[in-house]
């Protein structure tokens, strides 16, 4: 079955990740509280709209910066995490550097 059907399931999307304490962990939605305990970062994501029940998550030592880019969809404002050695290029955000909370568009 194609997940982009519309008759595809789509759920209201929670969850809570644990990673390494010097890592960032990402996932779907918008971060709603990180802490540390027990030797272990967590960080609890929640998504304030219904998505398709495929979704990933990732976890490294990102490195953080706020910064602003145009979008097709529209603009989008920082945190966008990219890999620790990434060059930032003189301050202007790489294309390879994503971000967690992309602005949803609807069509």
């Amino acid at each position: 079955m194609n997940g982009l059907e519309g008759s595809s399931d789509f759920i209201a999307y929670e969850a809570t990740v644990s990673t390494e304490p010097d890592q960032i962990a990402i996932s779907p939605g918008y971060l709603q509280r990180e802490w540390t305990e027990n030797g272990r970062r967590y960080f609890h994501y929640k998504m304030d709209a219904p998505i398709l029940n495929f979704y990933a998550f990732q976890s490294a030592r990102y490195a953080v910066k706020k910064d602003s880019w145009a979008g097709p969809a529209g603009p989008a404002h920082g945190p966008f995490f990219t890999s620790s050695g990434t060059d930032w290029t003189g301050g202007k955000l790489r294309p390879s550097a994503f971000r967690l909370d992309w602005p949803y568009r609807g069509a």
